[in-house]
């Protein structure tokens, strides 16, 4: 069985040999950790995510979800494929913005098991290497 050759440290000047299968350097790697911990401290303290959080602690969302769940307990997506796959999140259709009647309305909202409500907020967020969808102000 071939074995792979190690590699450099992918931080920019540092000649540090790494195992094939990691990136970084082990003091690199505890660095580039704690900028993806201060990246996200920093996404998580501005007003309006704070706001928005705000919205989903709420007594009104938690109701509406759970209403939602019992009226709707399958995968919208995975049952267009015809497979019955219980809904664990409610997705809002059209990102609310922090707008409350979009985020409590009813027709707004749709059931979705993890892995689908995972693959359609990182496409419309950004995640997974996707451009993120354009962002239209809401009145």
């Amino acid at each position: 069985m071939a074995i792979a050759p190690k590699k450099p440290c992918a931080r920019p000047g540092c000649y540090a040999i790494v195992d094939h299968k990691t990136r970084w350097c082990d003091y690199h790697a505890r660095e580039e950790e704690q900028l993806q911990r201060d990246a996200a401290r920093r996404r998580a303290s501005t007003p309006e995510a704070r706001r928005i959080k705000g919205m989903y602690d709420s007594t009104r969302w938690r109701n509406a979800r759970v209403k939602h769940l019992t009226a709707h307990p399958w995968c919208v997506h995975c049952q267009r494929q015809g497979v019955l796959v219980p809904a664990t999140e409610v997705d809002h259709i059209t990102p609310h913005r922090g707008d409350w009647h979009l985020f409590l309305s009813p027709t707004n909202l749709q059931g979705l098991c993890k892995c689908c409500h995972s693959r359609k907020t990182a496409t419309e967020d950004g995640g997974f290497g996707n451009a993120p969808a354009p962002r239209t102000p809401h009145l």
